[in-house]
């Protein structure tokens, strides 16, 4: 509303073309020229400040100045390009501020158009869950890590520098504990398998504690395209991988600069 408040002023102070009879006097139309550059200069500087072309035709929609559409317009757009390169717009100032500049920098920048793999933290072997591991094993990477959320991995026989193994499937920390607590007490040998079907599927109506097909992208995925999938489906998680093999992953950490909770 307050980049509005210029115009609306002008509209109020400059008289409309009412095509009254008789020429106008010299000084008339060099104020009305005056004027003219006034307005499209309004017009351009809210435009420049919120990024927003929309302002150029608000004004042209309220002022209803007859040839005024393209001055407007090539001023309008030629403020936009000039704010671009001296700062951020308004709104994303303000997001900034708030500590939500990732926002910004996924509307402002050509991180957007980046691929998934430059943003990613890559995953280790350590950090993964496998199939099928001792309750030991499993207490020992809990207390390794924080994450809250774990990929289940299946090695693979030969190691590269960027592949860790086989997607399988992801589990969270609190179904993780959970079936720990529900493990024979004192038996740190005890063999719990992730690829149990009663996990993957449990047949009492229950969610599953195995998530089976964890959301994940290619390493060539924009990343803004990631933004969407995680804003959309709510996952707090996405898994790259190519050809099912698990490269890293993508958390709002990563993707935004900060975390959510």
């Amino acid at each position: 509303v307050g980049m509005l408040v210029p115009d609306c002023v002008l509209d109020v102070i400059l008289p409309q073309e009412t095509g009254s009879p008789g020429e106008p006097s010299r000084a008339e139309m060099h104020g009305a020229l005056l004027a003219r550059f006034a307005v499209v200069g309004a017009a351009s500087f809210c435009a420049g400040v919120c990024r927003a072309f929309a302002m150029a035709i608000s004004v042209f929609e309220v002022l209803e100045l007859s040839g005024s559409v393209l001055p407007l317009s090539c001023a309008s757009l030629a403020a936009m390009l000039v704010a671009d390169r001296i700062a951020r717009p308004y709104f994303d100032t303000n997001l900034m501020g708030r500590g939500l500049g990732g926002i910004t920098a996924l509307t402002q920048t050509r991180k957007a158009m980046e691929p998934a793999f430059t943003i990613m933290r890559r995953v280790g072997l350590s950090e993964c869950l496998r199939e099928d591991m001792t309750v030991a094993e499993i207490e020992r990477l809990l207390e390794a890590n924080e994450e809250n959320q774990f990929a289940i991995i299946l090695p693979l026989k030969r190691t590269w520098a960027d592949c860790q193994g086989v997607l399988k499937g992801s589990i969270t920390r609190a179904n993780v504990e959970q079936l720990l607590e529900q493990s024979e007490d004192g038996d740190s040998s005890a063999v719990i398998s992730f690829s149990n079907t009663e996990l993957q599927r449990p047949g009492t109506g229950r969610p599953p504690v195995v998530s089976c097909a964890p959301l994940s992208v290619s390493p060539d995925c924009h990343v803004q395209d990631v933004y969407l999938l995680m804003k959309i489906t709510g996952c707090a998680v996405v898994y790259v991988c190519q050809d099912n093999i698990l490269l890293g992953e993508i958390k709002w950490k990563e993707l935004l600069g900060h975390k959510l909770d």
